[in-house]
């Protein structure tokens, strides 16, 4: 056989090799280059602090950089949308939130991504509470305190909100206590604290990460904390559901997600490699650190309590009436 012939013939069986079904990066080591991590909301938050984390735990289990993508926008919405339309290839992951996978669909008609069906739950990280803080002039140091002085007020008092999950826990209370305050939003955790610290408004919701700090140097006032159980993190702090309002809880969790479609050697590689994160003593308390409770459930656990809380806040919405605005 010439030279030419042998040339054709070794194109000839590339073209039919490529043509096989199933030969795609299904077929090819994974990963082969750096993976993104979406982050939906700005750099330098506790959210941001949490992906860093989990990026630079994964890339050393993967033997590949993973690297942080900040997108911003929409209370996490715009990062959450480009996370589910990546294509499904394990190069593109999301760290999802019950902020962006379990609320936001609920409360904004303008998100277009379905939680159940658009993302594939690799694991479940790390849990956190909210404790509700007022500016320390306002005279209240309770959460019944907080109840009649909202009631007794000529004008609804002011609620800084923040991202997606803050107005829903506020709304919840709302429901459950009977009172109305005036949300004031904010695009962040970070300003609505600020100003309810500088006295600008009166009560936010904020992660025990956000308010601890400013709790102990004296710039809010701690009234009550979302958790069934007092938190380790702040023993002293009362919970709601033991201030008279039994069986109140609002929290969130922070977890890996990939766009629906994995192939299954690559959903087996990931799901492998944070198992193996999730036992990295270094790595929970890190999440320790940052005011979370490490709180692990990998792969098909993950996926069942996701869907699990999907649904629960789901009904707490009906219950509530809300719809997406």
């Amino acid at each position: 056989m010439n030279v030419r012939n042998l040339v054709l013939l070794s194109f000839l069986v590339m073209v039919a090799m490529a043509a096989v079904p199933g030969r795609s990066a299904a077929a090819e080591p994974y990963p082969a280059a750096p993976v993104r991590l979406i982050v939906p909301f700005p750099p330098g938050g506790p959210v941001d602090s949490v992906g860093r984390l989990l990026a630079g735990k994964l890339g050393a289990e993967l033997g590949q950089s993973v690297y942080v993508d900040n997108k911003g926008g929409a209370g996490g919405g715009i990062g959450a949308q480009a996370a589910a339309s990546a294509e499904p290839n394990g190069y593109t992951l999301l760290l999802g939130s019950t902020a962006t996978i379990s609320i936001l669909p609920l409360i904004n008609s303008s998100v277009r991504y379905d939680p159940d069906r658009d993302f594939t739950a690799l694991a479940i990280a790390a849990t956190g509470v909210q404790i509700f803080v007022v500016n320390e002039k306002v005279p209240v140091r309770d959460i019944p305190g907080l109840v009649a002085y909202a009631k007794s007020s000529k004008r609804p008092l002011s609620a800084a909100t923040g991202g997606s999950a803050n107005p829903f826990f506020i709304a919840m209370f709302e429901k459950e206590a009977g009172v109305e305050f005036l949300h004031v939003p904010y695009k962040g955790t970070g300003p609505s604290l600020a100003d309810v610290a500088a006295g600008h408004v009166a009560f936010t919701v904020a992660d025990t990460s956000a308010v601890i700090p400013l709790v102990k140097a004296g710039q809010v006032r701690a009234l009550g904390i979302s958790s069934l159980q007092r938190s380790p993190l702040a023993p002293d702090i009362p919970t709601i559901a033991e201030q008279g309002f039994p069986g109140f809880e609002a929290g969130g969790w922070f977890g890996l997600f990939a766009p629906r479609g994995l192939p299954a050697n690559v959903q087996r590689r990931l799901v492998d490699a944070l198992a193996k994160v999730a036992s990295d003593r270094d790595m929970n308390e890190q999440l320790l650190r940052l005011g979370l409770t490490p709180s692990w459930s990998v792969g098909e656990d993950a996926a069942r309590n996701v869907r699990k809380e999907n649904g629960r806040l789901r009904s707490v919405a009906a219950t509530m009436n809300m719809q997406p605005q």
